[in-house]
């Protein structure tokens, strides 16, 4: 008997340690269930809260388009009531203010029942500056010269220029003949020197086909004066007009 009841005793034992073990099982999984469900809520939660935040930027997005239109209205009334100004008075064109079309080739403008006007001659309206950084620049040719300019019979004949003297420059129609100065003085190391007069002429084809030189201004190296604020666009250049530059030294 008492042989059986220890063999009795073992199993039992090993009964008791698989239901602990089944038993723990289920605990976590129980566990593993409830932190699930904890992790939707939570999902839940969140998602909530996106919506709401979602929805106050949404309000949010439509006062502020609100103010913005109310702010626009009266600047576009605005545009409007200028741009019926511009319509109803145009800008006058520069054939308009010196009274016919300009004869480039006399220098002179002698319309048809009007008053000729010295060449050139400046529009009573401000022109606009040009915004050099989306306007594309263009080539100009300047020909240099110590103390005199280059005979006008140099550029009748195109490509037959003197190269050997030419200057390019990249710049655009609102350049001042001292910013022409300061490029041709970072080059030129006789336009540096102190007591230098730097003389512009333009040069451009007549209607006769011959070339034109007409004078633009004069600049010191190293002394302000009036002419040094004059542009290019003022004196009616062109694209494709050439600049005849005579340096002339100890010239104050």
């Amino acid at each position: 008997r008492k042989e059986k009841k220890d063999e009795k005793k073992p199993e039992r034992k090993e009964v008791k340690k698989d239901d602990k073990k089944e038993d723990r099982r289920e605990e976590k999984k129980d566990d593993r269930r409830e932190e699930r469900k904890d992790d939707r809520k939570d999902d839940k939660k969140d998602d909530r809260k996106d919506r709401d935040r979602e929805r106050d930027r949404a309000r949010d997005d439509k006062e502020r388009s609100g103010k913005d239109r109310d702010r626009e209205r009266p600047r576009e009334k605005k545009d409007q009531a200028k741009e019926g100004d511009a319509e109803a008075k145009p800008v006058p064109a520069f054939a308009d203010v010196v009274g016919g079309p300009v004869d480039r080739s006399k220098g002179k403008g002698s319309p048809k029942g009007g008053k000729s006007a010295p060449y050139p001659r400046a529009t009573t309206t401000r022109l606009p500056k040009v915004d050099r950084t989306s306007a594309c620049p263009f080539l100009l040719r300047i020909f240099q010269k110590n103390d005199e300019h280059h005979r006008i019979e140099e550029f009748n004949r195109r490509g037959k220029e003197p190269v050997d003297d030419e200057l390019q420059v990249y710049t655009w129609a609102d350049v001042t003949l001292r910013e022409l100065t300061d490029l041709v003085k970072d080059v030129s190391p006789e336009a540096r020197r102190p007591g230098v007069r730097l003389d512009f002429k333009l040069i451009y084809p007549g209607k006769d086909g011959r070339m034109v030189m007409k004078p633009l201004g004069s600049v010191f190296s190293q002394r302000h004066n009036a002419d040094e604020h004059k542009t290019l666009r003022d004196m009616a250049f062109q694209i494709g007009d050439l600049i005849s530059l005579a340096i002339h030294q100890n010239d104050w």
